[in-house]
């Protein structure tokens, strides 16, 4: 897969000038303008929209041992087991409060990752999987998320089909629940 790295030299320019920086939106980043983005020490909000499946490896990797980053919020790009593989081991190793990875295409196994991941961190607030196409087994996986994890205190699910059984225990377990 060939990269383009349009806004490479913006990125740079960020890095090296603006050290106040602490919000950001990109769409179409490659991985290695991810890379680059994320390291950027005074960045706390990082949105991306409509990136590669390489730029998510790329983020996701990135983010191990970043203790800055507050709020990663990814939007309209495809999301699956293959590029979040290394979540479980990169996101408990940050500080993100915040993780959003709305109508991505999500799935019950790639859900499943992500609920480990996500059960491991001590950090994550927020968790919203909004828009997806996370069915029971991913539901399931969420249930027992929430019986592990006490950091995480709203979870967003709105727009998933979800089985019933997922909702009602869902909702048992954690009343800031949307779906």
């Amino acid at each position: 897969e060939i990269e383009f790295c349009y806004h490479q030299p913006l990125i740079r320019a960020l890095k090296n000038e603006a050290r106040s920086i602490q919000h950001v939106s990109f769409s179409n980043l490659s991985g290695r303008e991810c890379h680059l983005l994320l390291s950027i020490p005074s960045l706390e909000t990082v949105e991306l929209w409509q990136i590669c499946s390489t730029s998510v490896t790329a983020v996701v990797t990135a983010i191990e041992g970043n203790t800055n980053l507050k709020s990663l919020q990814i939007y309209q790009s495809k999301i699956d087991c293959r590029n979040i593989e290394k979540l479980p081991s990169s996101l408990p190793t940050s500080k993100i409060t915040k993780l959003v990875f709305s109508n991505c295409a999500i799935d019950s196994n790639t859900a499943d990752i992500i609920a480990q991941a996500v059960t491991m961190s001590e950090s994550i607030q927020k968790l919203d999987l909004s828009n997806n196409m996370i069915s029971h087994k991913g539901g399931q996986a969420l249930v027992n998320l929430l019986q592990i994890n006490h950091s995480l205190m709203e979870l967003n699910l709105v727009h998933n089909p979800l089985s019933e059984d997922n909702v009602y225990w869902l909702k048992r377990m954690k009343p800031r629940c949307v779906f």
